[in-house]
C-alpha cells in the first residue's frame, strides 16, 4: 500500500482530498461556551451570555478574513454588556446587537474548497433566524429559549464555515427550560 503525502512527511496538496477539517480552537471554545450555558442549573446570568459572545467573537476573527467592523462591533457590546448596570431591557438590545453582527460578518466568509456552501447558507439562515426571535424589547430572563438557540445556531454556523462536521449537542436538561 502506498503512503500518502503525510505519512511521507509532504504537504498536501489543497485540491486533493483529505481528512474533514477539524473545528479551530476557538470555534471549540464557542462549543464549549455554549454548552456551559445549556448545561448551567441556573439561569443563564450576564457573566455567561458575555463568555458566549467573547466566544463567538474570537471564533469570527479566525474565519472572517476582513469585515473586522463587524467583529469588532461584536466586542464593543460584549465589553458594554459586561459593564451594564443591569438593565435587562438594554441587555436584550445588546445581545441582538452582537448576534447582528455576528450573522453580517458570517456573510463576509471565505469558505475553503470543500466547504459545503449549502451547509454554510443554511447555517448563516438558521442564525439569522434565531438572532430575530431575541427580542431587544424583553428581558434575558424571559428569553432563554431564543437565547440557546441563537448561541445554538453561531456554533453551528462557526462549524459550517471551518468545514468541520457539526458537533455534539449538549442534552442534560437545565432547570430553566
Amino acid at each position: 500500500m502506498a503512503a500518502t503525502p503525510i505519512e511521507n512527511n509532504e504537504p498536501q496538496r489543497l485540491d486533493e482530498p483529505g481528512p474533514r477539517p477539524v473545528p479551530s480552537v476557538s470555534a471549540r471554545r464557542l462549543l464549549v461556551a455554549t454548552d456551559e450555558l445549556d448545561t448551567s442549573r441556573a439561569p443563564p446570568d450576564r457573566a455567561h451570555i458575555v463568555s458566549v459572545l467573547y466566544a463567538l467573537a474570537d471564533a469570527l476573527d479566525v474565519i472572517v478574513p476582513y469585515p473586522a467592523n463587524e467583529i469588532l462591533r461584536v466586542r464593543e457590546v460584549t465589553n458594554e454588556l459586561g459593564r451594564s448596570d443591569g438593565r435587562a431591557d438594554a441587555e436584550a438590545g445588546l445581545v441582538r446587537i452582537a448576534l447582528d453582527s455576528a450573522v453580517r460578518a458570517l456573510a463576509h466568509v471565505q469558505p475553503l474548497p470543500d466547504t459545503d456552501r449549502t451547509r454554510l447558507a443554511r447555517a448563516i439562515d438558521a442564525l439569522q433566524d434565531a438572532t430575530e426571535r431575541v427580542d431587544p424589547d424583553h428581558p434575558l430572563a424571559v428569553q432563554y429559549r431564543a437565547l440557546r438557540s441563537a448561541f445554538r445556531a453561531s456554533v453551528h454556523a462557526v462549524y459550517a464555515a471551518t468545514g468541520a462536521p457539526d458537533p455534539e449537542v449538549a442534552t442534560t436538561p437545565t432547570a430553566h427550560r
